[in-house]
């Protein structure tokens, strides 16, 4: 019955006969709408125009291929089809090696979109210095170089700079206040690593380094005295009860068994309690930034595909829609930002820092400013970013260290 009247129907027949095409032809053209229009998980519109664009493109052009294309082949002697195939494919071949060779064309007679939306690209690439001082634990030096130097490296004065991947973002805005300063910055960093004596964090694959580097970091001021210490860390990433998005951290606990509290939160106060004791009868300023905002999505990348001629304010504007708002970046940061700044004012050299004030306005904390992305994905900020930071940065380590501005 199936196979009389469903499989053996002009429609189903001439599926069949398209099928091969269709194949080929929805696969290449989803990717290349992806690439056209970039990750349109967050235009909605968009995103559904696509579901229906594409599956119909797809069997225009596999019909289209099939009448054009295979049926001719096939209706052609067999050894001058062959002949006309391997020619296809050898000139295809030639034409992609010299491109590649060539590295791309370089006067292209139609752009999807501007040199402006590229600057806006190249602006989320990270800075090589970030790159030369970030995860040292991955590399072959380790344990030998647990940390790097930044700014002015013969510089008497010197500060400890450590933490997680958000100490990493703001390495440019460090190694320019060293380098101005003549403050010598040495810094070390690792992914998800909440480096706070006397507690760890589950569900880390690299719980071992981030208790080896907190060790490191503890011994080495000791001995050695900085003028100062920083720390920054991805606060509210580290407490189930505050995280907004997913991780694979699994909480925290004390390093010592005997100690057990409540939750996270108790575990970071206890933490962030001990760490700045630590600091404190070692008569070492410690100064810790308050986390900057958190996008909702990863850099909106698709807005450059339909916007890049626009002018720029407009491309700008269109940008920060995906923006996170100010309030909601405050309610985000509450709690945490409300921990550090109770526990902070109990220490007399420990310091706090926020940053709200350069990476926000009125209503909204920007994806872009002034053609540049400010972060890379949805919480690192780029070097435009962390230079927006400066100056707050600046203002606050002058006082510390007692350097005039």
């Amino acid at each position: 019955m199936i196979n009389r009247y469903v499989l053996s129907s002009p429609i189903a027949i001439w599926v069949g006969l398209i099928s091969y095409p269709l194949y080929l032809w929805h696969w290449a053209l989803w990717s290349f709408f992806i690439v056209i229009v970039g990750d349109i998980r967050g235009n909605e519109l968009y995103r559904h125009a696509l579901k229906i664009a594409a599956p119909l493109l797809s069997f225009l052009l596999a019909w289209l291929t099939y009448k054009y294309l295979e049926k001719p082949i096939r209706s052609t002697a067999k050894g001058k089809s062959t002949l006309v195939l391997l020619t296809s494919v050898v000139i295809i071949g030639v034409a992609g090696l010299v491109i590649f060779q060539k590295e791309g064309i370089s006067h292209r007679p139609f752009k999807i979109f501007d040199d402006r939306a590229g600057e806006y690209i190249r602006s989320t690439i990270s800075n090589p210095i970030v790159e030369r001082c970030s995860n040292l634990y991955r590399k072959a030096t380790y344990p030998e170089k647990w940390f790097c130097t930044l700014g002015d490296p013969q510089a008497e004065t010197w500060i400890m700079t450590y933490g997680d991947s958000h100490i990493r973002s703001i390495i440019p805005a460090l190694d320019h206040y060293g380098k101005e300063n003549h403050v010598r910055v040495l810094n070390t960093n690792a992914n998800t690593c909440l480096l706070l004596l006397g507690i760890e964090v589950l569900g880390l694959e690299n719980n071992w380094y981030c208790l080896d580097l907190g060790k490191k970091v503890s011994e080495f001021v000791k001995d050695q005295k900085p003028a100062a210490i920083i720390l920054v860390a991805r606060w509210m990433a580290y407490n189930r009860e505050l995280k907004l998005f997913g991780d694979e951290i699994e909480g925290l606990k004390a390093i010592h068994e005997q100690i057990v509290l409540q939750d996270d939160i108790e575990y970071f106060k206890y933490g962030l309690t001990n760490t700045l004791s630590y600091y404190s009868t070692l008569d070492i300023p410690i100064l810790l930034l308050e986390d900057n905002p958190w996008q909702k999505k990863d850099p909106p990348f698709s807005v450059l595909r339909f916007n890049s001629f626009k002018s720029s304010d407009v491309l700008e504007k269109n940008l920060n829609k995906f923006s996170i708002s100010l309030k909601a970046h405050l309610q985000n940061q509450a709690k945490v930002n409300e921990i550090l700044e109770k526990i902070i004012p109990y220490f007399p050299n420990a310091y706090i820092l926020n940053t709200d004030e350069a990476l926000c306005d009125s209503k909204i904390c920007p994806w872009t400013k002034s053609g540049q992305f400010l972060y890379r994905d949805q919480d690192h900020l780029t070097t435009a970013g962390s230079m927006l930071v400066y100056p707050l940065l600046k203002e606050k380590l002058n006082a510390i260290l007692k350097i005039s501005n």
